[in-house]
């Protein structure tokens, strides 16, 4: 009798130590889940910031190209000079 109650008492103790290991597994595996979206969330933010002026140049040198002072720059470098 007393021998199955400590074999019992001792599986116990073993299935309780598997559950709380899965349980602190599994937050330890969200907890670097976690880590892992902020840093990707950090990836996405320097690509969005490097790819945010190309239209603004884009646009910039568009405007450039139909303004209606259109010299050559050979001109606009002589009449500095000569200014």
């Amino acid at each position: 009798m007393k021998k199955s109650i400590i074999v019992i008492g001792i599986l116990g103790l073993l299935i309780l130590w598997l559950v709380f290991s899965a349980i602190g597994s599994y937050n330890s595996m969200v907890t670097k889940d976690e880590a892992v979206d902020g840093q990707w969330a950090q990836v996405e933010n320097v690509y969005q910031r490097r790819a945010d002026p190309y239209p603004n140049l884009v646009n910039t040198v568009k405007g450039y190209g139909r303004s209606p002072k259109k010299k050559p720059l050979k001109k606009e470098v002589v009449n500095r000079l000569e200014a």
